[in-house]
């Protein structure tokens, strides 16, 4: 089930697919993707993890970073929904202003939004849930000031019958805000090499 699946192992699925794969690296324009995904007290003014950081090849002055934060959708036979976790995204985006303090080319706010589809009656799954859960999320965001240089991207992942996610499934990306670069420094770059490296 799609909404069973944590935040750790949906990042691993969702890069080990190569169609998703595919189309985030158009989204985010890198051809030679390099990624390394929960990275523990590596820098000292971001305690805790970083959830995911990637580069273009050996490009490591120009890092990508990304705060994840999953969102769980259950819609059930009548077409009512039942959401989870919507309220932690106020939580995520202090988070990702820590991130963006570290000095990254770019950061950004990533939410996965995974919907578990089987029961719905109708099986038009790119109508409902995520035109009103986008409108929320986007809101919520908004209203708790993330800076203008922070990027935000939505990605949905639809489990539409209940054959494995793997097997059948839907998936959609979109930026809705990208980010704005800035210069990396040095330092920063070569801890992003090492990590590449080791």
């Amino acid at each position: 089930n799609i909404t069973e699946i944590m935040e750790k192992e949906i990042i691993k699925w969702f890069f080990n697919n190569e169609i998703a794969k595919d189309l985030f690296l158009e989204v985010v324009n890198i051809k030679d993707i390099k990624l390394k995904i929960n990275l523990k007290n590596i820098f000292s003014n971001k305690p805790g993890d970083i959830d995911i950081i990637l580069c273009d090849g050996q490009k490591y002055k120009y890092a990508y970073a990304f705060e994840v934060k999953c969102i769980k959708i259950t819609v059930y036979e009548n077409n009512e929904e039942k959401h989870n976790k919507i309220g932690k995204i106020k939580k995520a985006v202090k988070q990702v202003k820590s991130l963006k303090n570290i000095g990254f080319y770019k950061t950004y706010l990533l939410i996965f939004v995974q919907v578990d589809n089987k029961e719905k009656q109708e099986q038009n799954v790119f109508k409902q849930p995520q035109k009103d859960i986008y409108k929320q999320l986007y809101n919520i965001i908004i209203a708790n000031h993330i800076p203008k240089e922070i990027g935000i991207i939505f990605i949905d992942i639809i489990q539409p019958t209940h054959d494995n996610i793997s097997t059948r499934g839907e998936i959609g990306i979109a930026m809705v805000k990208e980010a704005k670069p800035k210069s990396q420094n040095r330092e920063i770059t070569n801890k992003v090499e090492k990590i590449f490296r080791r």
